[in-house]
Parts: C-alpha cells; sequence; structure tokens
C-alpha cells in the first residue's frame, strides 16, 4: 500500500517571515504561494520580489522583478503577479509592455518640449 502526503513543510510567506531571513555569503530564494513567485535576499541584505515565467517561442524561463520587500509588501506582490500572469495567458509580454510605455513616456517629454 502506497501512502501519499498530502502536507507539506512550506509555508505561506508573510511579511514577518520576510523580515525574519537571514542574509547569507550567496544569494537564494524562496518560493511564493503563486507558481512563478520568489522572494530573493541578496548578500547586501536587499530582499526583492521576482516573478519568473515562459513566453511562447522563447527557450529559456525569463525573470522579472516586482518590487524590494519593504516597500512592497506580500498582498501588493500577489495583486501584482495576478496582474501580470492575466497578461502572460492573454499572450502579452510583460517586457514588451514595459518597453512601450517607456517609450510613450520618452514621446510625452519630446512633445513638452
Amino acid at each position: 500500500m502506497l501512502k501519499t502526503n498530502t502536507k507539506t513543510n512550506s509555508k505561506k510567506l508573510t511579511d514577518a517571515i520576510c523580515r525574519s531571513l537571514p542574509r547569507l555569503d550567496k544569494r537564494y530564494y524562496k518560493t511564493g504561494d503563486y507558481p512563478g513567485l520568489e522572494f530573493w535576499v541578496m548578500p547586501s541584505g536587499i530582499r526583492t520580489w521576482k516573478i519568473q515565467y515562459r513566453i511562447k517561442g522563447v527557450k529559456d524561463p525569463l525573470r522579472k522583478k516586482l518590487g524590494n520587500f519593504p516597500v512592497v509588501g506580500v498582498v501588493e506582490t500577489t495583486r501584482r503577479i495576478k496582474k501580470i500572469a492575466t497578461e502572460i495567458y492573454d499572450g502579452v509580454d510583460p517586457r514588451q509592455r514595459e518597453k512601450v510605455e517607456v517609450l510613450k513616456l520618452q514621446l510625452g517629454q519630446v512633445i513638452k518640449t
């Protein structure tokens, strides 16, 4: 008879857990509660949220920074990642969307001058 273990040892990431993670000699990450969400702790002590995702036609997985930890908390990160996940599902690459927004800002600056 096979036993299946339905319990996992992973805990949901909370602000308290993110604050208490120690900084080490090398960077490391903890997986978040949403697929693709990662919480990175750098040797310098900076704590960053990142999402790892795949786009059709691109061989390697891509990463996008969502923000640094004290500024962007767990709730805000979940809201941002859900928005990005729906964009990816709709076929929109977040990198391309950012490029378009930057070009719009630059065009706005040129028009104002």
